[in-house]
């Protein structure tokens, strides 16, 4: 619809009742592509967050394994025994658990 034909066309959205079905999808469909452009730029922020993290993680990690401090086998132990601290296996810690600290009492 064209900014005329919204001011002036006869059956315009300025003379349609707010309660009009289409108006309400009109409005919806804008506001769902707004929220859905908002959606994907949070997701490539926290796809990049996570790519610049894992990059620290593996150099320390490796600089450690070079300096004979911690060796791979050592890591994957830990990471296998903190991954269980909420109980399941699924390759990740809760982020409360890693704030809180609580990961630090794991046997």
């Amino acid at each position: 619809m064209s900014l005329y034909d919204f001011f002036f066309a006869k059956g315009s959205l300025a003379e349609r009742p707010a309660s009009d079905p289409e108006r309400i999808r009109e409005y919806a469909a804008g506001n769902l592509g707004a929220q859905n452009q908002q959606l994907l730029k949070r997701v490539a922020r926290l796809e990049h967050d996570v790519g610049a993290l894992a990059l620290v993680v593996a150099s320390i990690l490796k600089r450690l394994d070079e300096k004979g401090q911690v060796t791979r086998d050592e890591v994957q132990e830990t990471i296998q025994k903190l991954d269980l601290l909420d109980k399941v296996r699924d390759g990740r810690i809760n982020v409360e658990d890693l704030g809180a600290g609580s990961f630090f009492d794991a046997p």
